[in-house]
């Protein structure tokens, strides 16, 4: 559901406030902490940019005016359900990725990353537009290094 109208190219600020889901059409979050202003870094900033760019180039202003920021190749709004499609094709190219590793697991995934970089919990949550506890309960995965790495606290220093 984003528009180009909801990334501020200056200060590369990404407002969500909306989704756009398979049955009707745009949506407002589905919680009060969906909705969000996340500032992002130079590097997706940049690489959003690189994008309207190219979006501008191939379909004109208007596109990158007040177009949807998430387009097919014929300029059309990206239909939901053909994200998993190529989200899956991606993952079956990319070595190292299981091709099982849905879209939705992908989100997990960031939860994880960040949690492991050591960004503060509350952080993470509002990042992902969720309430903290339940971003522990529901995004949180053990992976075995952790739990060995666990286990060695539990030594007494022999």
């Amino acid at each position: 559901g984003l528009h180009w109208t909801d990334f501020d190219l200056e200060t590369g600020a990404l407002t969500i406030d909306k989704g756009r889901g398979i049955f009707g059409g745009e949506q407002g979050p589905k919680t009060a902490k969906g909705a969000r202003v996340l500032p992002l870094d130079e590097e997706r900033a940049d690489l959003l940019r690189a994008l309207r760019a190219s979006q501008e180039n191939l379909y004109g202003a208007d596109q990158v005016r007040t177009g949807y920021i998430c387009i097919n190749e014929f300029g059309r709004p990206m239909r939901p359900e053909d994200w998993s499609g190529r989200w899956r094709a991606l993952c079956k190219a990319t070595s190292g990725v299981r091709d099982t590793h849905t879209l939705h697991a992908a989100r997990h995934s960031t939860v994880t990353f960040m949690r492991n970089a050591g960004v503060p919990d509350h952080i993470v949550a509002a990042w992902h537009g969720h309430d903290e506890v339940v971003m522990r309960q529901t995004y949180s995965h053990a992976h075995a290094e952790q739990l060995k790495n666990a286990a060695s606290s539990l030594s007494f220093g022999a």
